[in-house]
């Protein structure tokens, strides 16, 4: 009996330790498992953990060179405000620095934009010159000021200042020539020359101030010149709106064609201020008048 409940034990214990190795087996199994799925996770959080970091990287570097590239675009556009037209963007450097084509093509809408704002400004500054060119013709056509000036001992009159030698320098050259006791500069306003003034000096030299003091004097002539000329031209420009509309009202008052005819041959002589005023009635293509009453002319104011 004792040797059977002793092999009954052992059996017993057999199976218990049996039972206790399989579930040590179970959780080494589940630990492994439990392991492998934590080292997973573990690979998959340091893989994501990277990308962020390579991520943030890629990102601080994009920033780093769109501040690089937004600080190109200032200094462009600080020098086209300053008046440097010639400036230019590096497309190729810009394109190396920001891998971002949106970039690099506002680059060379810049450049395209600046270079026709350099085309207009040009046909401008030409059209500008021009007016200001034909301005001047007509005004000194006018007799509305006399061309030469000069002040000699205390007195202004008018005169001839070919006396002056580097006269013809100064306007070669387009600017203040000073040779010997005599000096010259050209009245230059909006690139054109609107006259020159000359300088004498019989004592002393001529110095860096007096040059300097001549050059923003003559800046300042130039520039009130062609502000008494624009008011000149205005007040022209009223007086022939005010002379037209005289004549409209004239016209407007003549009852028949004969009327008509003289009031503006008498008009037109004196506000022309030519000699004589004609006008032929007739076909188209004739030369002379078909009879005699039908030319009218004003010499001297009289009508025929």
């Amino acid at each position: 009996v004792n040797a059977a409940a002793l092999v009954v034990v052992i059996a017993l214990v057999v199976g218990l330790l049996n039972a206790l190795l399989k579930a040590n087996e179970e959780v080494l199994t589940l630990a492994e498992q439990r392991s492998r799925e934590l080292e997973v996770s573990n690979r998959e959080v340091q893989e994501v953990i990277a990308a962020e970091r390579s991520a943030r990287d890629q990102q601080r570097l994009e920033s780093q060179q769109l501040q690089e590239s937004v600080s190109e675009y200032l200094t462009f556009l600080d020098k086209v405000s300053a008046g440097d037209y010639a400036a230019k963007l590096d497309l190729d450097m810009i394109a190396a620095q920001v891998q971002n084509p949106d970039i690099v093509r506002l680059g060379e809408a810049l450049n395209a934009t600046v270079d026709t704002l350099v085309e207009v400004l040009a046909e401008f500054q030409v059209l500008q010159q021009r007016y200001l060119r034909e301005g001047w013709n007509m005004f000194l056509e006018s007799e509305s000021v006399e061309r030469v000036y000069r002040v000699v001992d205390e007195e202004a009159r008018t005169g001839d200042v070919s006396q002056f030698e580097p006269l013809d320098a100064a306007l070669d050259a387009r600017k203040l020539v000073v040779r010997r006791e005599d000096a010259a500069i050209p009245i230059e306003f909006g690139g054109e020359i609107l006259g020159v003034l000359g300088l004498r000096r019989h004592e002393g030299h001529w110095t860096a101030e007096d040059v300097a003091l001549i050059e923003t004097i003559t800046d300042q002539l130039a520039q009130t010149m062609e502000t008494l000329r624009l008011i000149d031209t205005t007040q022209r420009q009223v007086q022939r709106e005010q002379t037209l509309s005289d004549l409209s009202e004239r016209f407007a008052r003549a009852f028949d064609v004969d009327l008509l005819l003289q009031s503006a041959v008498r008009d037109l002589r004196q506000i022309l201020q030519v000699d004589e005023v004609s006008v032929y009635v007739g076909p188209s293509g004739s030369a002379e008048p078909v009879d005699a009453g039908s030319a009218v002319k004003a010499p001297g104011g009289d009508v025929v």
